[in-house]
């Protein structure tokens, strides 16, 4: 996913889903209650975060009233699911929820798609004031990609066969089993001041083999330099946050204060090989690999990856007004990481292999400030200031990046609303 043009984050109920540049796994909304959307770097708010925008997914929450809905879906390409959504109270101060779904599809071109989600969540109302929830996703994705498409001729015409034809080799295939347990406890300490405490464990096994070189057409009507990759990920995400909200006022002006800490700690293991696979007929692609057994195996990297983060963040929104509000935000991020282990330095058979470290330390620091007039229930100006920092975490490339990533954005609009609220316009 992107916005313009530039990578997303995702959150789940405000705790990162993933690394900031690895987090594009298949997701139905089954368990989902609203999405939250923020464009632009935002990690004086967010912490780790792309610079395109943050989408944070806001699950549903266990009920003290029963609550039962299910349903099924049927489709093209042999689609069809089931799905279930039970909630209701369990003893006076519980409450519990369980959301389950399974969904299979043939899928266009052969693009086969296998999920089953798992999602029990319990709250307990400790007292008046005081909730803690507890919440388990278990997701198991298996994907078959298809990297080509239809491929393009000499002339680089796209070749004159059937959409069916496929280049992508049978054994393609994307296991992707998330297993993820939360704990958050949420406590009102008086109408003015509250304190939010998290803690989620995130446990990620990624297995693919799939197509990924290979050029268009030649003059014989073939493509050649075709490859494979097997890789392997095993990954783990701990995270805890602690914040708080407190509401008060100086004078006329009025403050809404968020100030939290959070430590986040990164391990991936990570492997990967790639194969040589036969050239491919362009008109006629038959001879299509069904296997890589017998196939020599070029080793890329087998490497471990890991990272501990120390953030102190904290923003404040303040109204002048009721037509005029300001908000000035800051974080710091102490980042250590590292990336050891070996690595083909040249990604070709009998490449240079051997035993490299990257380890590296950097604070972050970030911030945001902005500004919203609104003169008129119907309209409004703003603009805004703010800045984004990470360490790129993700797999794909053979090293991480041995500095971190950063952004800025520089924001003007205007936005009103007329005829009734029928529409809209912003600027």
């Amino acid at each position: 996913f992107t916005s313009r043009g530039l990578a997303l984050s995702f959150f789940r109920d405000n705790i990162p889903d993933g690394t900031a540049a690895q987090n594009g796994y298949y997701r139905t909304m089954y368990d989902v209650e609203r999405i939250e959307v923020l464009k632009g770097p935002g990690s004086a708010l967010f912490g780790v975060a792309g610079p395109g925008g943050s989408i944070n997914m806001i699950t549903k929450q266990p009920q003290n009233a029963f609550g039962l809905t299910a349903g099924t879906m049927l489709g093209s390409f042999g689609t069809k699911n089931g799905y279930f959504d039970l909630t209701g109270p369990v003893g006076k101060r519980f409450a519990g929820r369980l959301i389950t779904d399974v969904e299979h599809a043939d899928g266009f071109r052969g693009l086969t798609r296998d999920i089953v989600e798992v999602s029990p969540s319990f709250v307990w109302r400790l007292a008046d004031d005081k909730t803690l929830l507890i919440d388990y996703d278990h997701r198991d994705i298996h994907i078959k990609p298809d990297n080509y498409g239809i491929l393009f001729d000499i002339n680089s015409n796209l070749a004159n066969v059937s959409r069916n034809t496929r280049y992508y080799n049978s054994f393609d295939r994307t296991n992707n089993i998330i297993n993820r347990i939360s704990a958050t406890h949420n406590w009102t300490i008086s109408d003015a001041l509250t304190m939010r405490t998290a803690f989620t464990y995130d446990a990620r096994a990624l297995d693919l083999l799939r197509n990924v070189g290979g050029n268009q057409g030649n003059k014989d009507g073939f493509s050649t330099s075709r490859t494979a990759r097997g890789q392997t990920d095993s990954q783990a995400y701990t995270t805890f946050q602690n914040e708080f909200v407190w509401k008060t006022s100086t004078g006329p002006v009025k403050h809404t204060l968020l100030g939290g800490f959070e430590y986040k700690n990164t391990d991936i293991a990570t492997v990967r090989g790639d194969y040589a696979l036969a050239n491919v007929s362009l008109l006629n692609p038959v001879n299509l690999q069904t296997s890589v057994n017998g196939i020599p195996r070029t080793a890329m990297f087998d490497r471990r990856i890991a990272s501990d983060q120390t953030s102190f963040y904290a923003q404040n929104q303040i109204d002048l007004s009721e037509q005029f509000k300001v908000r000035l935000g800051i974080r710091n991020d102490l980042v250590q990481w590292s990336d050891k282990g070996f690595q083909n330095a040249t990604g070709k058979p009998g490449g240079n292999y051997g035993y490299r470290e990257i380890v590296r330390s950097k604070a972050l620091t970030t911030y945001s400030t902005g500004g919203v007039y609104q003169p008129t229930k119907n309209l409004a100006f703003y603009t805004g200031y703010s800045t984004g920092a990470f360490v790129n975490l993700a797999t794909e490339a053979a090293a991480v990046s041995t500095a971190p990533e950063t952004s800025s954005q520089i924001e003007l609009g205007a936005k009103t609303t007329f005829l009734d609220g029928k529409a809209d316009l912003n600027v």
